[in-house]
């Protein structure tokens, strides 16, 4: 299981806890805006230390790499790398893999991207922790006009769910990230 633009002292801890208490392994894609807190970089290095997690790059303040310029998206990627490596102290981590914002890549993106030796990772199922973080543990009909209403304040509930496919409102059109 996979989770994007985290991570969330507000949401992260519930969805670790439910992996935990469940097995279930997951990687974490995080944006590097997110490691500017001490309390956020404790939780990137929480993920960091259990085994059953990954920590990602997912850039540093999500923009639509297809829209910016080759500079840009290697700033983007090398600086979420280097705040990533510094959050989880560990000289001899670095985070294989890279989500590019919004699904959106191009071949110059991808070509950057796989320079600094990143694998690009793509997106099975949406889980919506995304939509959690950005409402403050709340996910507006906005922004996930399919999510059903008894879901708009459990973000464990939702991605438990969606993991199990027991929730499948309309697959062939997964939600979009509406910032």
């Amino acid at each position: 299981m996979t989770f994007d633009d985290g991570s969330d002292s507000e949401t992260t801890p519930a969805i670790l806890a439910t992996l935990r208490k469940e097995g279930v392994p997951a990687t974490f894609f995080i944006i590097g805006q997110r490691l500017e807190t001490a309390a956020e970089r404790a939780l990137a290095l929480e993920i960091h230390q259990d085994p059953l997690f990954r920590v990602a790059n997912h850039s540093y303040d999500h923009a639509n790499l297809t829209t910016v310029s080759s500079e840009q998206v290697a700033t983007e990627i090398d600086t979420t790398t280097h705040l990533i490596e510094e959050a989880v102290g560990d000289p001899c981590y670095f985070p294989r893999y890279f989500r590019f914002p919004y699904g959106h890549a191009d071949c110059a993106a991808m070509e950057i991207v796989r320079s600094r030796g990143l694998s690009p990772t793509g997106v099975h199922l949406d889980t919506g922790d995304w939509c959690f973080a950005f409402g403050g543990s709340h996910c507006d009909e906005s922004n996930i006009p399919s999510m059903p209403e008894e879901f708009r304040d459990d973000v464990v509930g939702f991605s438990v769910a969606r993991g199990g496919r027991r929730y499948c409102a309309d697959a062939r059109h997964p939600s979009e990230h509406r910032r």
